[in-house]
């Protein structure tokens, strides 16, 4: 038995694709936190249901869960720059048919009274801005590098 995992919930009642095992903080934001995930399947025979037993295999595969409080997107709303609800809205929309070069790709969306949920890919080398903050400024080759993937990104 381990806690804190989450999947779909189908309507046909089979087993969702795939669950999320949360594990540790990565990084702290403005409307709640990043948290690694380790991906599950459904164990051969063992899908029970939504409220019955499951059970899990673990996967090598990992993703990162951005969960977004929903109080503090509505004590915050208008106030700062960033808006989190249309960050989800447009990684949805890039995200709408499939996966995208140089963009990271929304996996899964989910929603609770209290939270959301934006699951993508694990990077093991972090973000592209705390590697910023971590050096203080990029070497002309890196940073040209850089700056053609943000165009690339910009045409797409």
């Amino acid at each position: 038995m381990v806690p804190n995992v989450f999947y779909e919930v189908r309507p046909d009642g089979l087993p969702p694709p795939r669950a999320y095992w949360v594990g540790r903080k990565l990084k702290k934001a403005i409307y709640g936190c990043v948290r690694s995930c380790t991906v599950l399947r459904v164990r051969e025979g063992g899908w029970a249901g939504p409220h019955g037993n499951s059970s899990w295999e673990i996967t090598t595969e990992m993703a990162a869960v951005k969960i977004i409080d929903l109080n503090i997107v509505s004590e915050l709303q208008g106030k700062p720059s960033e808006d989190p609800l249309k960050e989800v809205a447009a990684m949805q929309y890039i995200c709408r048919d499939g996966a995208q070069p140089n963009i990271l790709p929304c996996w899964d969306l989910f929603k609770d009274d209290k939270y959301i949920y934006l699951v993508m890919p694990f990077c093991s080398s972090g973000e592209l801005f705390g590697h910023v903050e971590r050096h203080g400024r990029f070497e002309e080759d890196t940073a040209r590098f850089w700056f053609r993937q943000l165009l690339n990104v910009r045409t797409h």
